[in-house]
């Protein structure tokens, strides 16, 4: 990732300054909140396709991404924050992420509120 496009999605997630979602600032939690989130896919969350020629080629590895996820648990933006060495890895792992609807966070009596969490993504074949 080049060094502009990766100061700006720092800045956009927050690294560098407030995260917003249309002027709202979105806290940066330490974990998926709880919840019975309504699922799109089988499991939650939605598990990454292994990318074809990365399997065959036996390529593994995490990648960790910062997520926002809005008020109603859609994805807002994702931008990849430790890369795996495979960009069909990474891309995969993006993919994944805009695929799932996230539980929704109300922190205390307030109502839902949109936030942001590192979403790591592990790559690995099941005979490993």
């Amino acid at each position: 990732m080049s060094m502009l496009r990766r100061t700006f999605a720092m800045a956009v997630f927050g690294l560098l300054g407030t995260c917003a979602i249309a002027g709202e600032s979105c806290p940066m939690l330490d974990h998926l909140p709880i919840g019975n989130p309504e699922i799109r896919c089988s499991s939650h969350p939605c598990p990454p396709t292994y990318p074809r020629s990365a399997l065959r080629a036996g390529l593994k590895g995490k990648v960790v991404l910062l997520v926002t996820v809005g008020r109603s648990g859609t994805v807002e933006a994702v931008a990849v924050a430790m890369p795996s060495q495979s960009s069909a890895l990474n891309d995969a792992a993006v993919g994944s992420a805009r695929s799932t609807l996230f539980p929704i966070y109300r922190p205390g009596r307030l109502g839902p509120q949109c936030y942001r969490v590192r979403y790591p993504i592990e790559f690995s074949r099941k005979s490993d």
